[in-house]
């Protein structure tokens, strides 16, 4: 009797109990989605810090390698040696983070998309090859590089269109709009590069010379209208710096005397000031990461912080409850087993 008693009390608690287990079930998988929404998007960021990092280094040399075509092998030579040892390091480091991270959740048109650069890296020796063996022309050698750079700026387009939280979308965003710029400011060092050493602008160069400062405007202005105001100060304050004004004066120079050429500028002086101010966004790009970063481990702890907490509630709500209902249960027997007692024992005639 008592102990039909005591399951029902039990059993009475056991319906909500199951209810609030399944509530609680729907919340650790929500918690779940969201901790690893936080693992996809730290995996994304760590991606588009290895695509950057190569793409930067990549950007000097094609810089490089541009002024030693162009001067027909009588500059840059060292410039150029000394470049591509940079470059090494972060080939490898990106084709590391490309073959040793789970991408899949990016989808099969992403996939394909790291085929191709990873193709393109390992093609990087045999358009080296050439440049040494003066074998291909400027334009086309910095057609080459530049094919690189705007599949991997593409796939980064590609990667931060998957990351679902608004605030770390818009700092990607903001992120790829920087890089976009400071990619066409890697173009312009490259195309003054060939120009300064040739002494004027071949056939269809200086179009293209103002097509990408025009377009480095563009995407430098996109980049500040979703930048945070202290990223903006960051970026100005870079801009008001020596190395900046001395690019602007001799951007100046070509385009004043684009028709006659003669410009008096060495093309190993643009490149080393180009250089300069294109260190300077790296400065900003790497500012940029760190907020990303920071954002990403925002994310992150924030959903382990939520999901523990919400199994730390549960299991104490469960022990409450059991023990609120044993203490009831204990409370209501003793005395019922008290009276039976009392009964029997009339009965008994005690």
């Amino acid at each position: 009797m008592f102990g039909s008693v005591g399951q029902r009390l039990y059993l009475s608690a056991g319906l909500p109990l199951v209810l609030a287990v399944v509530v609680l079930l729907f919340q650790v998988t929500g918690n779940y989605r969201d901790l690893q929404e936080a693992d996809r998007v730290e995996r994304i960021a760590e991606l588009v810090v290895s695509l950057g990092d190569f793409v930067h280094e990549s950007q000097t040399e094609r810089g490089a390698s541009s002024g030693f075509l162009g001067s027909g092998g009588a500059k840059f030579g060292a410039e150029l040696a000394a470049q591509r040892l940079k470059t090494d390091p972060a080939r490898e480091a990106l084709l590391a983070c490309l073959e040793g991270t789970d991408l899949a959740f990016l989808g099969e048109d992403f996939g394909g998309q790291v085929t191709e650069i990873i193709g393109r890296l390992d093609a990087l020796a045999g358009l080296r090859d050439q440049v040494d063996a003066q074998a291909i022309k400027a334009p086309e050698a910095v057609a080459e590089y530049t094919r690189t750079h705007t599949l991997i700026l593409t796939s980064i387009e590609a990667a931060v269109r998957r990351i679902g939280d608004g605030v770390l979308a818009k700092e990607a965003y903001t992120y790829a709009s920087f890089i976009q710029g400071k990619e066409r400011a890697g173009l312009e060092r490259a195309t003054l590069s060939n120009t300064f050493s040739a002494g004027q602008f071949p056939p269809g160069l200086y179009e293209r010379f103002v097509t990408l400062v025009a377009e480095q405007g563009t995407y430098l202005r996109a980049f500040e209208s979703l930048a945070q105001p202290a990223q903006i100060a960051y970026y100005e304050e870079r801009l008001q710096r020596p190395e900046a004004r001395e690019v602007e004066r001799m951007r100046a120079i070509a385009m004043e005397k684009a028709a006659e050429g003669d410009f008096g500028v060495d093309s190993v002086e643009w490149f080393k000031a180009s250089t300069a101010r294109i260190d300077l966004l790296k400065e900003v790009e790497n500012h940029l990461v760190g907020d990303l970063r920071a954002g990403v481990a925002a994310l992150h702890d924030g959903a382990v912080r939520a999901m523990l907490s919400l199994v730390l509630s549960a299991a104490v709500a469960v022990a409450l409850v059991v023990f609120v209902v044993g203490i009831s249960a204990r409370s209501l027997l003793r005395p019922l087993g008290e009276a039976v007692a009392f009964a029997r024992k009339i009965q008994e005639g005690d």
